[in-house]
């Protein structure tokens, strides 16, 4: 894991991400691989869904019927 200090000193911010991304040390999560890991019923933490909490990913959650994961998000909106 980086550390701050290793970011600032760095030159090359462009050159440091594509080594970080190309290790694997870094995950990007987007939508169309939240809907596929929802379809598949592969587990899901509340970490995967940070920032997509829309009403197409409650949809997709409803319709394949993921109501462990519909009760944490809606009791965490609260």
């Amino acid at each position: 894991m980086l550390t701050i200090d290793e970011i600032v000193g760095e030159k090359d911010l462009v050159q440091l991400f594509r080594t970080i991304v190309r290790k694997g040390e870094v995950k990007f999560l987007n939508r169309q691989y939240i809907v596929k890991r929802i379809r598949e019923f592969a587990p899901l933490s509340m970490e995967d869904l940070e920032g997509l909490y829309d009403e197409d990913i409650l949809e997709e959650l409803e319709r394949n019927r993921r109501w462990s994961i519909l009760r944490r998000l809606k009791r965490d909106r609260k």
